[in-house]
């Protein structure tokens, strides 16, 4: 499995474990909810400012998503 599948499922899993919906990370986030879709199914890249932001939102760091 490629990085970008494993940091994508684990973005999923924590977002779930925290209930946070799609919408609202989005929002927060800065982002639509397709995007982080397509993120946490894998079937698009994102940047790094965009994880960022996302990281910031869910309170997490990278180690977690490694």
């Amino acid at each position: 499995m490629s990085l970008r599948k494993q940091i994508s499922k684990k973005l999923r899993k924590i977002r779930r474990d925290k209930e946070m919906s799609q919408d609202e990370l989005a929002f927060k986030a800065k982002t639509s909810q397709t995007h982080i879709g397509q993120i946490e199914r894998g079937d698009t890249g994102f940047t790094i400012d965009t994880l960022d932001k996302i990281m910031k939102v869910l309170k997490i760091n990278l180690k977690d998503l490694i």
